[in-house]
């Protein structure tokens, strides 16, 4: 926040996530939005040499299906579990401070 234009009109509160998140959700898909719009009226080169966070927002998508690859990420998963057992069960045990009856 700029401190010298917003002093007067901000507010503070306390908040959780679940109050603020769907606002920040909309705000953020509304920009995806508004910055497609003007890649397929001006171009991508030409958007992101205006406005250059517009290419975040119009990154792939590819990455952020993992449900898509579930079934890969799981066997890799339990793989991985099945070669580091021994090393996960020995992880499991550690010293705990004695306690004393009172």
């Amino acid at each position: 926040v700029d401190k010298e234009h917003y002093q007067q009109t901000t507010e503070s509160l306390q908040s959780d996530y679940s109050i603020v998140m769907p606002f920040l959700t909309k705000a953020l898909l509304d920009n995806r939005k508004r910055y497609e719009r003007e890649a397929g009226r001006y171009g991508e080169q030409e958007l992101f040499a205006r406005e250059p966070k517009a290419r975040g927002y119009l990154r792939s998508r590819n990455g952020y299906r993992l449900f898509e690859q579930r079934e890969e990420l799981c066997r890799r998963l339990n793989n991985d579990v099945k070669a580091n057992r021994a090393w996960l069960l020995e992880s499991l045990e550690y010293p705990m401070p004695h306690l004393r009856a009172r």
